[in-house]
Order: C-alpha cells, then sequence, then structure tokens
C-alpha cells in the first residue's frame, strides 16, 4: 500500500512533560495508546469504504475483517538496536550479549519515535489491488487475457475525510494519557515512600 503521513510539529514541550514526569516505558506506552485510539475511526471508515466480497468464507482473507491499526517504534535508535544486535550475532555473540548491545544502543540514541499504522493488514496483500485496480492480466501458460480490475479505492477517502479529525482525537487523547499517566505515576511514589 502507499504510505501517508501525518507529521505533527511543535511537540517538543510534550517531549519535555513525558520525559519529566515519566519513565520512559510509561511515556511510550502514552504515546501508543493515544495514537491507536485517535487512528481507530479511520480504520473504522476505511472499512465501511472497502469493497465487500460476500463470497469470501474465509474471515482471515476478508478485506474488511483484516484493516488494522498498530503501532511501532521507529527512527534511529531502532536502526541503531538493530544493527548492534545483528553485529554482535555476527562475531560470535550469544543471543543474550546481542540483546544487551541492542538495548545499549538503543539507550545511548535516546527515544525512539513513536508510528501508527492503519491499513489492511499483511494476510489481505490483496487490498492494493482493490485500492488501485490492476491492468489487463494474462496467464503466462495459455495467453488467455483474464481482464482488469477497476480501482475501488477505500484508503485514501478514508484519510482524506479523517485525517483533520484524527490530529484533533489525538490532542485530546494525548492530553488524557498524559494526565492519566501522571496521576499513576504520582500513586505508585505514595505508595513508595509509605
Amino acid at each position: 500500500m502507499m504510505k501517508m503521513t501525518l507529521d505533527l510539529k511543535g511537540l517538543r514541550e510534550l517531549d519535555d512533560v513525558l520525559a519529566k514526569e515519566l519513565p520512559r516505558a510509561a511515556a511510550r506506552g502514552v504515546l501508543m495508546r493515544a495514537l491507536l485510539a485517535a487512528a481507530e475511526p479511520m480504520a473504522a471508515r476505511a472499512r465501511a469504504l472497502a469493497p465487500d466480497d460476500p463470497n469470501t468464507i474465509d474471515l482471515d482473507r476478508d478485506l474488511r475483517e483484516n484493516i488494522i491499526v498498530s503501532t511501532r517504534a521507529t527512527g534511529d535508535s531502532i536502526d541503531a538496536g538493530n544493527k548492534a544486535f545483528s553485529a554482535t550475532m555476527k562475531a560470535g555473540g550469544t543471543r543474550a550479549e546481542a540483546g544487551a548491545a541492542l538495548r545499549d544502543a538503543r539507550k545511548s540514541m535516546g527515544a525512539a519515535q513513536i508510528g501508527a499504522f492503519m491499513g489492511p493488514s499483511r494476510r489481505v496483500f490483496h487490498g492494493i489491488f482493490s485500492e488501485f485496480g490492476t491492468g489487463i492480466r494474462q496467464q503466462h501458460k495459455t495467453g488467455r487475457v483474464v481482464g482488469k480490475m477497476d480501482p475501488h479505492p477505500f484508503m485514501r477517502p478514508a484519510f482524506d475525510s479523517e485525517k483533520d479529525a484524527t490530529v484533533r482525537r489525538l490532542t485530546l487523547e494525548l492530553s488524557d494519557e498524559i494526565n492519566k499517566a501522571v496521576a499513576r505515576a504520582k500513586r505508585k511514589a505514595m505508595k513508595v515512600r509509605r
């Protein structure tokens, strides 16, 4: 599928608050939960627009059922960690040593960026054919023309109709998640003091 990106600027204050008030893992959880919650309505819109094949018996292959929202860490720290892991393994190190090298490399690079994915899962690779269509196809052995598939866009219209609302939802979700996480951290600190 194609990659569409919403790039939010001016979030330096958010990084500062997360770094001061929360441990790294809690800050990452805040970002992931907020991204998932903000992107879900866009995914619901894509599911509603996706072509439905009533003959699909296997729900694992049904396009509508397999439009997902997920998050993952991205950026330089992830790449550095993967390279350190690979280099340690190639040098004859154990998996434990490679894991330690991965963690050390990621810590030295600072916080990872968190990204969100919304679209068809890998199981339904045919989503790209529905989105963009196909040209005329021909069987190799027989030479028989088997036709073409007209485009039925569902991802781009969902993105276009929901992108502004998604940014607004993300702002609200981040605020809510940060407040919850800071309150949890304070409660935890009070328990430790007792």
